[in-house]
Formats: structure tokens, C-alpha cells, sequence
């Protein structure tokens, strides 16, 4: 399981002493956000990662490309629905995605001996 942090509005861990609805002898449980009666949150996030701090590889004359991207955004609001706009209570929605590019190259080095 990977939340995406902008998700997570709370999250507990809970390791010895559990009920017996858990089963277990650990556990983790994560809270999502909510939405809100106004439009708010609109995030937009990049997270990169790339061989430009990385150390040369022992051996090899230069660094491997690498490049991890981790994107995303998030979004959220009150949900309009026609038929049901008397009500008192409104409806939110709240919208978050995230996602991860990984390209990478992996220097290898043979060695060969010759038994003759």
C-alpha cells in the first residue's frame, strides 16, 4: 500500500494490544481527507530525482541515467447535485492523484578469466 501523502489527513499505528476486530499483532490505519464546502486545494506537485548528485560508479568513466519522477495533484469541493439542492447538508468530494516514472540504467561489468 503506497497513499499518496497528500491523501493522508491522519494515520495511526497500532502494535501490541489490539481487539479482537483486528486480528492481528499490528496495524496501521490511515484517515483520507475530506472535501470542503468551498473549492480549495488545488495542488499541483513534481518530485524529481536524477543522477546529477549521484557518485560515478566504481569502475565505470561515467554516472548511469536515472530519472524518478513522482507527480501529481489534488482537488477538492462541494458536489452540486440538481434534484437534491433543498437539502441542508451538501455533498464533497475531495480528489487527489499521484504517479511515479522510473527510468534508469544499470552499469554491469564482466570479468573473464582464461584457464588454459
Amino acid at each position: 500500500m503506497n497513499p499518496s501523502s497528500e491523501l493522508i489527513s491522519e494515520f495511526k499505528v497500532a502494535q501490541f494490544n489490539n481487539n479482537a476486530e483486528l486480528q492481528s499483532t499490528g496495524d496501521i490505519t490511515i484517515t483520507t481527507k475530506s472535501g470542503a464546502q468551498q473549492f480549495h486545494r488545488q495542488r499541483l506537485r513534481e518530485y524529481l530525482q536524477n543522477s546529477a548528485w549521484d557518485a560515478t560508479t566504481l569502475g565505470f568513466d561515467s554516472k548511469p541515467h536515472k530519472a524518478f519522477n513522482t507527480f501529481g495533484g489534488s482537488f477538492s469541493g462541494p458536489l452540486q447535485i440538481p434534484l437534491l439542492r433543498k437539502a441542508r447538508r451538501a455533498t464533497f468530494f475531495f480528489v487527489d492523484f499521484e504517479a511515479n516514472r522510473r527510468r534508469y540504467t544499470t552499469p554491469e561489468q564482466w570479468s573473464v578469466a582464461d584457464h588454459c
